[in-house]
């Protein structure tokens, strides 16, 4: 029962539904179309994510905002996860250092070797990095997807951290430069708080305003946390909880959070 019911990011056994946002989702990747999902904590964004991402073994990165306190910080966070993005979009290295030397060479590429396996170390200084360089390491990535004929994602969770941080719009600008550009890399943006991101993806004074599509998660169905529910109950018990008792764990209890 422990693989139904997670108190961590749900996947495999233990996620429920979003068929039609998994859908959406994953269509949009393919496509490399951008998306922004807004909702409220606890309704399961991460977990959509990663479960798209897990179905699909999209090769990705992960930037967390949510700990940034300004644009250093960001900038921080993003060239420390390209570098090692770089060595998960494939599964030898050794054949593609030519390319990585072609679409990286301002960044003197270095190859380390360990008992894990080979990484690459990009020689890019976070407290001098500029937007120009993250938007030209954006492209980097995408024109090696291209070259790899892989499908990258690039999830920027936490995004309304930009709300406060990047007052003058320089970074999501460089943000925005790259991404209207990919065509192998898809971006997708997240976060809990609905103004911010609204004011950041749909003021017309913005960077990124209209750059993304935009889904916003509801709770989830009381009928489809039934179906979960029972079939989860079938294989514990052999039978099914009482209607009034999922209803005190589903509506009372838990008010339909994931």
């Amino acid at each position: 029962m422990s693989q139904k019911f997670t108190l961590a990011i749900a996947k495999g056994e233990s996620f429920c539904n979003r068929t039609q946002e998994k859908k959406a989702l994953s269509k949009s990747i393919n496509h490399a179309e951008h998306t922004v999902i807004i909702a409220p904590r606890r309704y399961g964004k991460t977990s959509l994510i990663s479960e798209v991402i897990r179905l699909n073994d999209y090769k990705h990165v992960w930037f967390d905002f949510l700990k940034a306190i300004d644009t250093a910080d960001v900038i921080h966070v993003i060239c420390k996860k390209l570098s090692n993005l770089i060595g998960q979009m494939t599964s030898d290295l050794n054949a593609i250092k030519g390319l990585i030397y072609k679409f990286f060479a301002h960044y003197k590429p270095e190859f380390i070797s360990t008992i894990y396996g080979q990484s690459v170390k990009l020689s890019l200084q976070e407290k001098t990095a500029s937007p120009e360089d993250i938007a030209d390491l954006l492209l980097s990535i995408d024109q090696l997807a291209i070259s790899l004929e892989i499908q990258v994602v690039i999830v920027c969770d936490e995004f309304q951290q930009m709300y406060d941080i990047d007052k003058s719009g320089v970074l999501q600008a460089a943000i925005r430069h790259a991404a209207e550009r990919s065509e192998r890399v898809a971006y997708i943006f997240s976060g809990s708080s609905r103004h911010m991101l609204e004011v950041l993806f749909m003021d017309k004074s913005k960077p990124l305003y209209r750059l993304c599509k935009i889904m916003k998660l509801d709770k989830i169905e009381l009928e489809h946390y039934y179906d979960f529910i029972e079939k989860a109950a079938k294989e514990r018990w052999g039978s099914v909880l009482p209607k009034q008792i999922m209803d005190e764990i589903l509506v009372n209890m838990t008010e339909l959070h994931p």
